[in-house]
């Protein structure tokens, strides 16, 4: 687990924690940002085994986010919402470098993300979607 993912779990636990504890969520949250230049949500929910390549550096995850287990982000990753939907990651899932994701989209288990992709619709199980905005390029059927 690298530094920006601890500081992120910290800041969770204080979420859940006591009202007392609450605001040091925030004090973890731009601690993140300080050192790393890394955004993520103190409420996102994500899973175990995450890996934030190069400390996150330049990852904006927002607050509503839902991150499955075992996913890789590489730097400048994006996670937002557009028209109050956010994306939703499934476990097992590769995100390149640059890649924005953005809106009420699900992208399912081993799904790969090309670096530079602006997705902004489903991508099935073991796909891979790439360009922008992002298509799919390669499924497990093929």
């Amino acid at each position: 687990m690298n530094e920006c993912f601890k500081l992120y779990k910290a800041a969770h636990a204080c979420t859940k924690g006591p009202k007392f504890v609450r605001p040091l969520a925030g004090v973890f949250r731009h601690l993140s940002q300080f050192l790393f230049a890394c955004h993520i949500g103190s409420q996102a929910e994500i899973g175990d085994g995450c890996l934030f390549q190069h400390n996150g550096v330049g990852c904006v995850i927002s607050e509503k986010a839902v991150i499955g287990k075992n996913c890789e982000f590489y730097q400048h990753v994006t996670v937002g919402t557009l028209r109050g939907g956010v994306p939703i990651i499934e476990d097992d899932v590769s995100i390149g470098a640059n890649a924005v994701l953005l809106g009420n989209i699900v992208i399912h288990k081993g799904a790969k993300i090309g670096a530079g992709a602006v997705v902004l619709c489903d991508v099935p199980e073991s796909a891979t979607a790439v360009g922008v905005p992002a298509r799919i390029i390669m499924t497990s059927e093929m």
